[in-house]
């Protein structure tokens, strides 16, 4: 009868509107509860059902809407939903009012608390009592689907009461703290969800985590339980109560084990953290995660290059999101916003260089999902649209650092490269169903044309024409899937999309990668083809593969509407883009018009008008004058003819900073009358020369740029005042100091923004990395335009043959003068400062680079330059090895200096700094890779090992004796040094394919004589390469022994480098060189057992990953020969009176020393470096008038301060 009244007032209440009804009955229910104390269970299911619907509800997870249904245990019945709804986003209806019921039910609850959190406790007891009974006694999975779904309705059902009434809880809640840690997965997951969901409810009258705080430190701790699952859900739960917890402790609490989670071993729960983070909005990482995390999004960057795939497309999409929504307040200038946000551009883009596939295609979907997002930004061609578009560009162009705005001016060359591609892939689908689609009458024309001959190559309808065409298209297809990941996939696609024969999609997709197409016509062009594309029955399934293809060659960044939008910005007096985005504005264009100049080709005037209203010092200058180079060199018809714009460049090169002249001078050089105005540049050049170097006028090295300039591209101009420009250049500014004398107080190095952007430490760790130690005063910038001056002329490719080995062989010397010297030229008065020295130092090594990318100066580059060289890469200045290591590297890459530079980079074998270390090793590895990939039959790698072997033994391990050392200490102190850097080598290099490769050329060696070292004895004068050879053997063989390389004997026959070695043409003392043993028996064991030691170390802590061990094992080498090879029947013996005993090439600085020496510096043959410092002042001048001729390079980051040692 109780029960009847409840249903019949629940009914009453719900149906009937009658002011004042609902509180009559629901006053009834509650006197009734009362007078029960202990209502029935009927009851109780019908009070807290109602308690389920206390809030919006889907059909998704409500079948009807009797809340008894959604209890535990309760019956299942199939009816409507009803009451007055409404369609979430998902098509899911959703009950949009809060029914009667639920107030009758928590106001009687209230009334009752005593009553209701007994009859609550027992209620929830008598559901878990028999899933706990259950799950003790059956082990096997019968009804655990029910179960599941009860314990499920449970949790449900405690979150619906704490909403409502969360006094009712108290003795529940100890239960489902108990529950987080039993065996029980479900229950323990339902606990952990419960728990999460009350803490993220922050519209409860109790404060769960200070009322409950053991239950909340236990719901903490589940971030570390065994199941995934629970893992996820934890992870799920914790961004939504953090965002409004002002609470430090409990911030700290959660947000460090939530982001530990990043690095959970189970693929699913970093993917759940990505996701989460991803829907925390930005304010919340920035003003709550930032204080407990100096980078709370380091670890979401670490998960880009997460093993999983899955994982790393959700980290993609997640810093993605993470930007996108920060974009407003990182361009209003919002610094907490930057600081949490600013880097995703730059770290994304720099994942070009891992140079993986997938990575590849997901960096281009997150930089035109969310980075700067095509689809939503607005295609108007509006000049207000235009300008949100350009400023989002420049905003992201600003935050990359060097290495990832090479990385996306690589992306953009790469776009106008596949455009190309793609363009003619089009053209030829068209011709190819042009040619198909001819007509019968047609055809009949065309044979009767051509004889009948249907098959003649002049005949466009021909099979033979259609056959090439086919070929042509197929070629192209591959070509482009080969970039792809799933190449295959994209090859299908491209070919459906070529049968599809669909002329108007042809044409879309033309537009968007055509270089005169506007923003909105590729916009515009875009959308239609993708919806064009989901509407066809045929080609709906490569709409996905079509977008991914235009996302990479489509004109979205760069078009003729950005473009002009961009050179508003750069002449735009607004504080915003002043401020904030003119300076990058200059860089962007003139990285346009180096990459796709016919961009800019419609904006010349603007550029024109931008210099002819400048003046020295306007901010982005030089990047102007580097666009409008670029721009005239590439489209001659564009140079202005106004005088207004070359008497401004002509007044910029005269009076502007040391890199405006530079490229002032570079724009002249374009100019209808340039003779005149290039005569202009030198005008009283002659009586500025002739007189005391006191008189120079201020902007004297602003004349030294411009000098430095005439002198590469305009000799005509300058050659006559050569004789006095070197005179002056060497008597007043290399070879003396007076100007700046050496002091006290010097420090070591002086660095300047120039040179640092150049830096290889300070593109890893940031600008201050290498903290400047003084500023570059003007004696030193002179010093160093004057190597530049003297270069340019040796590399001026306007030289003869004939003159071109005179100039440049002084230069050469003077080099190699500053480098065997350590960077002092001044024999006669003061010392040069140390921090000159150093820079000289490095202008000098930089420069011998430069000379070896022209011919005519290479030839005078030989074994013993090199030599000098692999002794400054090792050089006492950290900033030196940085900056030499990282030109060596970039000429090396895209292969301005020859392969022969490459042993260079292996002598970082001994560098202090990890940093450039790992560095220099990634590079290696990278180029080893690309040299395996290239399926070629290129060595190079390996062939670089005898020249490695040369220049050890000639420049030695740059380290000192220790005093007391006898003559085999030395010897054994030389050959251990030395034998890490051929084990470096070797880890590096060394596989099972090019092993026995190695062996022989460390065995070829001793076939040979060393040309620098040569002497009357030419087995003396060799004994030192011997012994390093020998030395590579043992080390080839320990590998060999170490890894369990069983390789065949290389087959082949190598002559080694010319200038280097030279055949030995006695056959006796050939043989006798081939048999000997260079290291002597007791110094031969220890060196053997040491050897073996690093690369047993080596196979167990880190495992080369690029070497293919088979499993087998293999004997020791039989009784060594000189060879090395545990094969040969040669008996060893050994030398008597020439043996090594020293190993001299280490242990002497010159050939015509005998005895060891301390230092284990630099040997090398007899070359006259020196430049004499004459007294007679005429004799000096026609001396060096035909020694130095230089001026700068053509390269864009020239050394534009007389400093830029880098990229000058």
């Amino acid at each position: 009868m109780i029960e009847s009244i409840f249903n019949i007032f629940y009914d009453v209440v719900q149906k009937e509107q009658i002011d004042g009804l609902e509180f009559l009955l629901t006053a009834i229910l509650s006197q009734l509860i009362n007078e029960l104390e202990t209502p029935p269970r009927p009851i109780t299911k019908i009070v807290l059902s109602h308690l389920l619907r206390g809030e919006p509800q889907t059909n998704k997870d409500q079948e009807e809407e009797d809340g008894e249904t959604n209890l535990p245990l309760a019956k299942k019945k199939k009816k409507p939903v009803a009451g007055r709804n409404k369609n979430d986003d998902q098509g899911n209806t959703v009950i949009s009012f809060v029914s009667r019921g639920y107030n009758v039910s928590k106001t009687v609850c209230m009334d009752n608390i005593d009553i209701m959190t007994r009859v609550v406790n027992q209620y929830v007891a008598d559901i878990l009592n028999p899933i706990l009974l259950h799950t003790s006694n059956n082990s096997s999975s019968t009804g655990s689907e029910d179960l599941t779904e009860d314990i499920e309705k449970l949790g449900n059902l405690v979150i619906a009461v704490w909403k409502a009434v969360p006094e009712l809880l108290v003795n529940v809640l100890g239960q489902l703290e108990q529950n987080m840690s039993i065996e029980n997965t479900a229950l323990r997951y339902m606990s952990t969800r419960v728990i999460g969901e009350i803490i993220c409810f922050e519209a409860s009258r109790i404060n769960f985590i200070t009322e409950y705080n053991a239950i909340f430190k236990t719901w903490i701790g589940r971030y570390r339980d065994v199941s995934p699952k629970i893992r996820i859900n934890w992870a799920n739960t914790v961004p939504n109560f953090v965002k409004n917890q002002t609470n430090h402790t409990i911030v700290l609490e959660s947000v460090i084990p939530f982001l530990g989670l990043l690095e959970d071993p189970d693929e699913k729960v970093r993917i759940a953290v990505c996701k989460a983070l991803a829907n925390v909005d930005i304010d919340t990482i920035a003003t709550t995660y930032a204080t407990v995390v100096e980078q709370p999004l380091a670890a979401l960057a670490d998960r880009l290059r997460d093993k999983k795939s899955l994982v790393r497309l959700a980290a993609f999409q997640a810093v993605g999101k993470i930007y996108d929504e920060a974009y407003e307040q990182i361009a209003a200038g919002n610094l907490q916003i930057s600081d949490v946000s600013s880097w995703i551009p730059s770290h994304i883009l720099g994942l070009l260089y891992v140079n993986d596939l997938e990575i590849n295609e997901h960096l281009d979907w997150v930089l035109f999902d969310y980075i700067y997002p095509f689809e939503q930004l607005s295609g108007s061609d509006s000049e207000e649209a235009a300008l949100a578009r350009a400023r989002r560009l420049l905003t992201i162009v600003k935050a990359l650092n060097e290495e990832s705005f090479k990385a996306f001016t690589a992306i953009s060359s790469r776009q106008v490269a596949v455009a190309r591609y793609l363009n003619a892939y089009l053209e030829f689908c068209k011709q190819y169903h042009d040619a198909a689609g001819i007509t019968r009458s047609g055809l009949k024309k065309s044979r009767q044309s051509n004889g009948g001959n249907e098959n003649s190559n002049e005949n466009p309808s021909s099979p033979a024409n259609r056959d090439e065409l086919s070929n042509k298209i197929n070629s192209l297809i591959k070509w482009v899937a080969s970039v792809y990941p799933d190449s295959e996939k994209v090859h299908d696609h491209l070919t459906a999309f070529f049968k599809s024969n669909d002329r108007q999609a042809f044409k879309l997709f033309g537009i968007c990668i055509n270089p005169d197409s506007d923003y909105k016509s590729v916009y515009d062009s875009y959308h239609s083809l993708m919806d064009r594309l989901s509407k066809s029955s045929s080609l709906n399934s490569i709409e996905p593969t079509i977008k991914s293809i235009l996302y990479r060659s489509a004109f979205i960044l760069f078009n003729k509407t950005n473009v002009s939008a961009i050179i508003n910005i750069s002449r735009s007096a607004t504080a915003q883009d002043s401020v904030n985005l003119k300076d990058v504005s200059y860089i962007i264009l003139k990285e346009i018009a180096a990459i796709q100049p016919g961009l800019i080709k419609s904006q010349s005037q603007d550029i024109s008008l931008i210099i002819e209203n400048a003046s020295p010092g306007d901010k982005g200058l030089v990047d102007t004058l580097k666009t409008a180079r670029l721009l005239f060199g590439k489209f001659p018809d564009l140079v202005p003819s106004a005088p207004a714009v070359w008497r401004s460049l002509l007044n910029i090169a005269k009076t502007g900073s040391i890199k405006e002249a530079k490229h002032a001078t570079n724009v002249l050089d374009f100019a209808p009358k340039k003779n005149t105005l290039l005569t202009k540049l030198v005008e009283g050049l002659d009586v500025i020369l002739s007189g005391p170097y006191e008189d120079v006028p201020e902007n004297f090295s602003t004349v030294l740029s411009c000098i430095a300039q005439l002198y590469y591209h305009n000799p005509q101009v300058i050659e006559p005042y050569s004789g006095l420009v070197i005179s002056f250049l060497l008597r007043h500014v290399l070879l003396s100091n007076k100007a700046r004398p050496a002091k006290d107080d010097d420090p070591d190095w002086v660095d300047d923004s120039e040179v640092n952007r150049g830096s290889l430490i300070e593109r890893i760790e940031g600008p201050t990395s290498l903290e400047a130690t003084g500023k570059l005063d003007e004696h030193l910038q002179r010093k160093l335009l004057a190597l530049r001056i003297m270069v340019n002329r040796a590399r001026s490719p306007y030289l003869d043959e004939d003159s071109a080995d005179e100039v440049a062989k002084p230069i050469l010397n003077l080099l190699m003068t500053l480098l065997v010297h350590n960077g002092e030229l001044n024999t006669k008065d003061e010392d040069t400062p140390p921090h000159y020295k150093s820079r000289l130092r490095l202008e000098a090594c930089v420069k011998i680079l430069k000379l070896s990318q022209t011919g005519h100066c290479l030839k005078r580059i030989g074994p013993a330059e090199l030599n000098v060289l692999g002794v400054l890469i090792r050089d006492s200045q950290l900033q030196v090895r940085d900056r030499f290591i990282l030109k060596l590297t970039t000429l090396l890459s895209d292969g301005s200096i020859p392969e022969r530079f490459l042993c260079l980079v292996f002598f970082v074998a001994g560098e202090s700094n990890k940093m450039l270390s790992n560095y220099c090793i990634r590079w290696i590895k990278a180029r080893a890779a690309r040299q395996v990939k290239s399926n070629s039959s290129s060595t190079a790698l390996e062939n670089s090992f005898v020249r490695f072997l040369h220049v050890l033994a000639h420049s030695g391990t740059g380290e000192e004796y220790e005093e007391g050392e006898d003559d085999n200490e030395q010897l054994l102190t030389s050959l251990s040094r030395a034998a890490k850097y051929i084990i470096f080598f070797l880890k590096l290099i060394a596989t099972e394919s090019n092993i026995s490769l190695l062996l022989y050329l460390s065995q070829r060696i001793k076939e040979y004589k060393d040309v620098v070292s040569q002497d009357s004895d030419s087995e003396s004068s060799s004994s030192g390469l011997y012994t390093v050879a020998d030395l590579a053997q043992i080390c080839v063989l320990e590998m060999k022994k170490t890894r369990g390389w069983v390789p065949d004997p290389w087959p082949g026959k190598i002559s080694l480098p010319a200038d280097s070695f030279e055949p030995i043409e006695s056959t006796e003392e050939a043989q006798r060189v081939f048999r000997a043993v260079y290291i002597p028996d007791n110094i031969d064991a220890q060196l053997r057992e040491s050897i073996s030691k690093e690369f047993h170390h080596h196979a167990k802590v880190k495992p080369e990953p690029t070497e293919a061990s088979n499993g087998r094992g293999t004997s020791a080498p039989k009784k060594r020969t000189s060879q090395g090879s545990s094969s040969s029947s040669v008996k060893t013996k050994k030398p008597k009176a020439k043996a090594a005993t020293k190993f001299k090439s280490l242990t002497r600085a010159s050939e015509e020393s005998v005895a060891p020496r301390r230092s284990s510096r630099v040997a090398t043959k007899k070359v006259n470096y020196m430049v004499e410092n004459s007294d007679n002042e005429d004799e000096e001048n026609e001396e060096e008038e035909e020694e130095s001729n230089s001026e700068e390079d053509e390269e864009e980051e020239g050394s534009d301060d007389g400093n830029d040692t880098d990229q000058d």
